[in-house]
């Protein structure tokens, strides 16, 4: 059963659930709780960095989780988000060692099922350390099916630098879908970060946002522009939002 582009989306969205509070049980429960229908956790191979899904005839999804402020690794994903805004995302320690792990995840998945059909997906952040785990593993990226980002992370300094008759070209190209809302500031430059098909979407909607993410951010500015300023960052993360992509078609 090929997931539907929500799908990925809201298995990408339910990576989020093992940054927060409890134990590992508790976490997985959450982030069961939020996978898409049809599809149950693999505990063995999810942590706060990734979590893997499957349904009933063995297709997997990989979701690597992008940034969370609030959640446990936010001091680390401040970081791993710097490196991708100068344009050095493969040279971060955090999403070397999630490549390492999808690797891992993949040759263990196909060690256990015969021929699996493997999708990989990724938010913001996890977009961009999905991404470098089809760039830089022959392994991943020979073993993929379709890899899909959505509002990927991107950077205004940072380029394709790769032949486009290569082999690595082609493939990155025949699996990857990047998925982008209009308006979304983050992944402004993925078109040139990042290969593949890419797809628009226009959203009005207003998905809920973590508003304490927007008092703390507002409150940098005083409190006689905390209104204005509040707003405009309600509205830009709301464009980014994993959301948007449970709900919206592509224009």
């Amino acid at each position: 059963m090929k997931p539907k582009v929500s799908d990925l989306a809201k298995a990408s969205k339910a990576s989020y659930e093992m940054t927060g509070k409890g134990n590992k049980m508790k976490r997985i429960e959450r982030t069961m709780n939020e996978a898409p229908e049809g599809w149950i956790i693999m505990p063995e191979h999810t942590d706060k960095q990734i979590s893997v899904f499957k349904n009933d005839i063995d297709d997997y999804i990989i979701a690597h989780r992008g940034s969370d402020f609030l959640g446990t690794q936010g001091k680390k994903d401040v970081v791993s988000d710097w490196n991708i805004l100068i344009g050095k995302p493969g040279s971060d320690r955090a999403i070397k060692r999630r490549v390492m792990k999808t690797e891992k995840i993949v040759k263990k998945l196909k060690k256990d099922t015969d021929n699996p059909n493997i999708y990989l997906t990724g938010h913001s952040l996890g977009s961009v350390s999905a991404y470098q785990s089809m760039l830089s593993s022959d392994i991943v990226r020979d073993n993929i099916k379709e890899f899909h980002s959505f509002n990927s992370g991107s950077s205004p300094v940072a380029s394709n630098k790769i032949d486009n008759e290569s082999d690595l070209y082609k493939n990155l190209k025949e699996k990857s879908t990047h998925h982008r809302v209009l308006g979304d500031t983050i992944s402004a430059f993925n078109r040139n970060n990042m290969i593949g098909d890419h797809k628009t979407y226009k959203s009005d909607k207003q998905p809920s946002v973590a508003d304490k993410v927007v008092n703390i951010v507002s409150s940098l500015a005083g409190i006689g522009t905390i209104f204005k300023v509040g707003s405009k960052i309600k509205e830009k993360l709301s464009k980014h939002s994993i959301d948007n992509f449970i709900i919206q078609e592509p224009v």
